[in-house]
């Protein structure tokens, strides 16, 4: 915060200075006054872009998601080749209900980042909910070759199997 808040200070203009204060502020959940300086940016310059990606997720972490939604995709017309914000696109379509929607998008993250983290374990959510178990599983067995220990990808290894084992009446 310091180091960020200093280079605020000595260069105002500074659009990368204020945009990583920002972060700093939305890692202490300070959210509204992450989105004032990244609003501060886009005054300023409407195309920088990770100010856009920074404030659609800082709205996604606040669960305003049309927020979150809107800035994302305005992120990706902006520079469409960072895998993240297709991926917190993708999990913003999620909560909204937008399954298919959401499933493009984290697939298209995965071509752009095949090994992001929990990439292909939100796959695996998706698949699953789609009822696509054997998709799901494969997603969840390769986030676990990436991620070796992910305790959610084991959990949800683990609860497919129970699911295989009942008995079917």
């Amino acid at each position: 915060m310091k180091l960020y808040t200093r280079g605020v200070e000595r260069t105002p203009q500074n659009k990368l200075a204020r945009t990583n204060l920002g972060n700093a502020m939305g890692e202490q959940g300070r959210y509204t006054e992450a989105l004032a300086l990244y609003q501060e940016v886009l005054v300023r310059d409407p195309h920088f872009w990770l100010a856009i990606y920074n404030t659609g997720y800082t709205y996604y972490r606040m669960g305003r998601l049309p927020e979150a939604e809107e800035y994302f995709k305005r992120a990706i017309a902006v520079n469409g080749v960072d895998s993240d914000e297709y991926f917190y696109l993708g999990l913003t379509w999620l909560k909204l209900g937008n399954v298919n929607d959401a499933e493009k998008a984290v697939r298209h993250a995965l071509k752009l980042q095949p090994g992001g983290l929990a990439y292909h374990f939100a796959l695996g959510m998706i698949l699953k909910l789609k009822g696509d178990i054997p998709g799901a599983l494969a997603e969840f067995k390769e986030e676990l070759k990436n991620f070796p220990g992910e305790t959610g990808a084991e959990q949800q290894i683990e609860a497919i199997g129970s699911i295989k084992k009942q008995p079917t009446e």
